[in-house]
């Protein structure tokens, strides 16, 4: 009995050992907690786009476990992982963004209607009203997403979508697929 458990155990101690992904995400974690000494993490989940998905409690200033809240975590290329710890129970971009691919997400987020005023999330520029990099346009077109760029200042948009909790959504969604953040959505036509 005992010879067919070692391997096994050997075998988990690797996996979760060697994960330095899941590591450096609860290190991000850990960082904006009280005390990061307490942390309880559970029901954590890689889904197959790379979001990181999971539950943490620890101790907040009163000494007392604060209850699980949810996380959600992304690897960005060259700069880490970026980790968003909820202070909502249940956040719907939480629940959006762990259970839906980015191509559900991109179709419940359009706007089919045409002619209408929409939301918008701007390509961010090098400066305030520049044009983005050509290589952040390439790899957001790439994720199907329509790109409006302005005849004027050369600014970029993506959208249209059915309104701003959505526009961010896929705002977050689209930084941890690309690493470009855009900035804030803008009602436009």
């Amino acid at each position: 009995m005992l010879r067919k458990l070692l391997p096994l155990g050997i075998l988990s101690v690797f996996f979760v050992g060697c994960d330095s992904g899941m590591q450096n995400i609860h290190k991000s974690i850990k960082a904006q907690l009280v005390d990061p000494e307490s942390a309880q993490f559970k029901n954590e989940i890689r889904n197959e786009w790379g979001i990181v998905c999971g539950e943490v409690n620890a101790k907040n200033n009163m000494g007392g476990y604060a209850g699980f809240r949810s996380y959600r975590a992304f690897e960005v290329k060259n700069t880490g992982w970026q980790v968003k710890i909820n202070e909502e129970k249940n956040d719907v971009a939480q629940l959006i963004l762990c259970n839906s691919s980015p191509a559900e997400i991109r179709q419940d987020a359009i706007l089919t209607e045409k002619g209408a005023k929409a939301w918008y999330a701007k390509i961010p520029g090098e400066k305030a009203i520049s044009a983005p990099a050509p290589s952040d346009v390439e790899r957001i077109s790439k994720l199907g997403y329509k790109i409006l760029i302005s005849e004027g200042s050369g600014q970029a948009y993506i959208g249209p979508f059915k309104n701003k909790f959505m526009a961010e959504v896929v705002s977050e969604s689209v930084f941890s697929q690309t690493g470009v953040f855009l900035h804030e959505s803008e009602w436009i036509f």
